[in-house]
């Protein structure tokens, strides 16, 4: 063997063992999050606070600015997202966005392939963004309160510029961190559900999801309440599909595991619509990775579906565990009369219904949320303040208006439009490919459960989605960088190259 060889060969090792060696530390590192986070919730304290200072403040001195990403996306899943460092102001979020932020937009723009046109995905989200900064200048009169509300609510999507920006060697380490981070947070749901039927985190009193004597109790975790809790799962779970499809001997036992979790966490909650949403985005990431295996997926889950059906539900009706957490009658009728009594405030003006009453504005005033006067017409309906209006596209129309709503139906269409064309392109590889299909699926995921909750306000939702979003157009980017030297290097006219590629 030529010594040029031996040297490649320790490059290549080196490098894999450094990747394993970040991630087995940043796993370790959100292990004690999560104790971190248990002091904080039950007595605080400065020597507790000083301690999870060191959470980011480690990141930044030990790592490079790469895995200050993993540090924060492990942040944003296991601790309690209101309460960081010893303050409820600064939030765990906002340092989580800080630090996958840190040094990769500077890293970003000392690379040439950074210096890319924007694409689809940018330009809607760009749009999403503007009309949620409009929403709240035109609607007016604004305030701080109003100010904060935007800046709180679009911080997490700081992910989106880290996913951009990461290099192929990266989105491995990703989603490894996404799948481990969403099984240690589903933890503390079956210690909640099972041991002390209360919140772990959070203030028991205001807790909405508790039972009474002798109901059932709905863990919430460190998400804060089982729609946020089974939203994040359904991504991570989905997410570590990748990982199932392109993982080998002890790796994939461990994705198993991590998978079997994750899924028994999100059927604790008993959130049927993030359930539905998981199964759903399960079908896409086999219609997207293994189109062929798409009819023998659908018979089982059939033949699944008709077993549960005719033997296990005539066992299960009966029980109150069943009528309380999934059949809940007259939930439906809840929901419908939170849109209606939203509908009136959608349509009362041209402003309204064009830009909504502000952006994030139904935090203002809610209890957990910031403190001060809502809108007038908001306040005429305290209801949807206190409780949503649950659902993320009624919210948007109440927030945003059909500016709003349009602008962000393009940013999650168009990046699952992305990622099945790239894939489809057949230029992605094996790595490429499950990684797209398990992004898509997780955005599909969540836009079925924002038909029955609303998401974007639960920042470890925002930020996971923010995150898939960005890898989906980093990874489409480059594609058509590949397709465009593939033309040049073919002598193909630029007219047609930019049409080829467009498609591609």
């Amino acid at each position: 063997m030529e010594p040029g060889s031996v040297l490649r060969a320790g490059a290549v090792l080196g490098n894999r063992l450094g990747i394993l060696h970040r991630q087995r530390w940043v796993i370790a590192l959100g292990v004690s999050s999560i104790f971190l986070a248990w002091l904080i919730a039950h007595g605080g304290g400065l020597g507790v606070a000083l301690a999870l200072a060191l959470v980011p403040a480690a990141a930044v001195v030990l790592s490079p600015s790469k895995n200050r990403l993993l540090v924060g996306i492990t942040m944003v899943l296991l601790l309690p997202w209101w309460y960081t460092l010893g303050s409820p102001q600064l939030k765990v979020f906002v340092v989580a966005s800080l630090l996958a932020m840190t040094g990769l937009i500077g890293a970003a723009a000392s690379q040439s392939e950074a210096a890319q046109p924007v694409n689809v995905i940018d330009l809607a989200l760009a749009g999403f963004v503007t009309a949620a900064v409009l929403s709240v200048a035109f609607v007016g009169p604004y305030t701080y309160n109003s100010l904060a509300a935007v800046v709180l609510a679009l911080l997490p999507l700081g992910f989106y510029i880290a996913g951009r920006n990461l290099g192929s060697s990266m989105w491995r380490p990703v989603c490894w961190v996404v799948l481990v981070g969403g099984t240690i947070a589903s933890l503390p749901l079956f210690y909640e559900f099972f041991v002390l039927h209360r919140p772990l985190f959070g203030n028991g009193s205001t807790y909405q999801w508790s039972g009474q004597v002798g109901s059932l109790f709905r863990p919430g975790g460190t998400f804060g309440s089982p729609p946020a809790a089974v939203t994040a799962l359904s991504m991570t779970a989905l997410c570590g599909l990748s990982l199932l499809v392109t993982s080998t001997g002890a790796r994939r036992l461990i994705v198993w595991v991590c998978l079997t979790v994750s899924v028994l966490g999100m059927i604790v909650t008993f959130t049927r619509a993030g359930i539905i949403g998981f199964v759903v985005g399960l079908v896409v990431f086999v219609a997207l990775w293994q189109p062929a295996l798409l009819l023998r997926f659908t018979f089982v889950t059939a033949a699944l579906s008709l077993i549960v059906l005719l033997v296990v539900l005539p066992h299960i009706a009966g029980k109150s565990w069943y009528e309380e957490g999934v059949t809940r009658h007259g939930n439906l009728a809840i929901r419908e009369s939170r849109w209606n009594l939203a509908w009136p405030l959608i349509t009362n003006s041209t402003t309204h219904l064009t830009l909504g009453h502000g952006f994030n504005s139904l935090q203002i005033g809610h209890p957990g949320g910031l403190a001060g006067q809502p809108d007038a017409d908001l306040a005429s309906q305290p209801l949807l303040i206190k409780e949503s209006p649950h659902s993320q596209y009624i919210r948007t129309l109440l927030e945003q208006g059909f500016v709003g709503l349009g602008l962000l139906l393009a940013w999650l269409l168009t990046s699952v439009g992305k990622a099945a064309g790239s894939i489809h392109s057949g230029r992605v590889g094996i790595e490429g490919r499950a990684l797209l299909a398990g992004c898509a699926a997780a955005i599909v995921s969540f836009m079925i459960v924002s038909l029955a909750g609303d998401g974007l306000r639960d920042p470890s939702s925002l930020a996971l989605l923010a995150l898939v979003t960005g890898l989906v157009a980093g990874r489409s980017r480059a594609v058509a960088r590949s397709t465009g030297d593939k033309f040049r290097r073919r002598g193909v006219p630029a007219g047609e190259k930019r049409s080829v590629a467009s498609r591609a």
